[in-house]
């Protein structure tokens, strides 16, 4: 009866660790997804910025644009932080270091603790 307790212990923590590998690397996705957002919405604003003259709707779309990118900034702030949760998730099922887990999320670029690791 213990053995297959174990059994279904070390069958959870498995499906725990694919599950949060599957999850980092979605979290992974979206943030670059986000950042590129991001990269428009600077390019835009830093064009409308270098006029010298707005009319009042430049001047609206400006501020909007400027709102929309700080939410954008928020969202991959809350998704980094996810991500870091979960990687932390992942070296505590499986055992391995951080650097470890990255090389296992291979070809993913990884946020972790104010560090980029890629695997190369």
């Amino acid at each position: 009866m213990n053995h297959l307790v174990n059994d279904l212990n070390f069958n959870k923590n498995i499906s725990n660790a694919l599950l949060s590998y599957q999850k980092a690397s979605q979290l992974s996705y979206l943030s670059n997804a986000i950042e590129e957002a991001i990269q428009v919405f600077d390019v835009i604003i830093k064009k409308l910025d270098k006029r010298k003259w707005l009319n009042p709707e430049e001047t609206v779309s400006l501020s909007t644009l400027k709102l929309a990118r700080m939410d954008y900034y928020a969202q991959k702030n809350d998704i980094l932080n996810e991500l870091d949760f979960n990687l932390m998730q992942l070296n505590y099922i499986t055992g391995c270091n951080f650097e470890q887990i990255v090389i296992l999320c291979t070809g993913i670029q990884i946020h972790l603790m104010g560090k980029y690791f890629l695997r190369i």
